[in-house]
């Protein structure tokens, strides 16, 4: 080949190199930028938006009945106080209904005050299961109740003899409006542990009772022998039966008045 052949051919595979070289320039800028591949500032947007907390629900505070807590403190003061007047099983059956509507309330108060959620809890505390709790407090208080009344009962009919009958009267009229009530309220508690205290006062009143009795006997006793053991007049002990007054009250579910006749009591009846 000439020289000046060789100088065009050498100039033509320059041509040629450049020619390529911008296409696959081309090519490689065109395949950063194309279809699927995203900005710079929507790369970030997305990324932004990925990191950004998702909106948690506000909790809803639980309408706490006003009642809860003061039949917490109720009810435990009627499990302490009930001890030897109600069977062991309706005092531990009232003691688990207070210990659950005690726990149900803090957590729902821990709720209200910024804690943990009432709704997260095991199981979940809401205004129907804190009535669920006051309702099986109730029931529970129901079967103390009978537990008292029978207690009193028994006291009043076969314990209390010489009790003062002023004592013996007040602790009868507790009974009777005890077995007349209808269902346990959060008033009952405090019903019950004054029939509770009146029936205290009774077997108080017995003992005083009973003592002076002994103290009468021997006092008469000691007069007998003092008096050289002559033989004095005979007494003929009269047996009695006392016939209660009928009692005038009031249905506390039907508002309606109502008279109730007590049973006689007494030796002689």
């Amino acid at each position: 080949m000439n020289p000046e052949g060789e100088m065009m051919s050498k100039s033509i595979a320059r041509v040629l190199l450049g020619a390529c070289t911008a296409l696959v320039l081309a090519a490689t800028v065109t395949g950063c930028a194309g279809p699927g591949s995203a900005a710079p500032e929507t790369v970030a947007t997305t990324q932004a938006a990925a990191s950004a907390p998702t909106p948690m629900p506000i909790e809803e505070v639980v309408d706490l009945d006003p009642l809860a807590e003061p039949l917490v403190a109720a009810g435990k003061a009627l499990v302490a106080g009930t001890e030897g007047f109600a069977p062991v099983e309706a005092r531990t059956t009232l003691d688990v209904a207070v210990q659950q509507l005690d726990a149900d309330v803090q957590v729902a108060q821990l709720s209200a005050a910024g804690g943990p959620a009432a709704s997260q809890a095991t199981p979940p505390v809401d205004e129907a299961r804190i009535a669920a709790d006051i309702a099986a407090l109730y029931a529970a208080a129901q079967l103390v109740r009978q537990g008292v009344v029978d207690t009193a009962s028994r006291v009043l009919n076969e314990e209390t003899p010489d009790a003062d009958q002023a004592v013996r009267d007040d602790l009868y009229l507790a009974v009777v409006a005890q077995q007349a009530a209808g269902p346990a309220t959060d008033d009952t508690p405090r019903q019950l542990l004054e029939l509770v205290a009146k029936t205290r006062a009774a077997q108080d009143a017995q003992a005083a009772g009973a003592a002076a009795r002994e103290a009468a006997e021997q006092s008469a006793a000691d007069g007998e022998s003092a008096s050289g053991g002559g033989s004095g007049p005979t007494y003929t002990e009269i047996p009695f039966c006392y016939h209660w007054p009928p009692l005038h009250i009031t249905d506390p579910l039907t508002g309606e008045p109502q008279d109730v006749t007590p049973p006689p009591s007494g030796p002689g009846c």
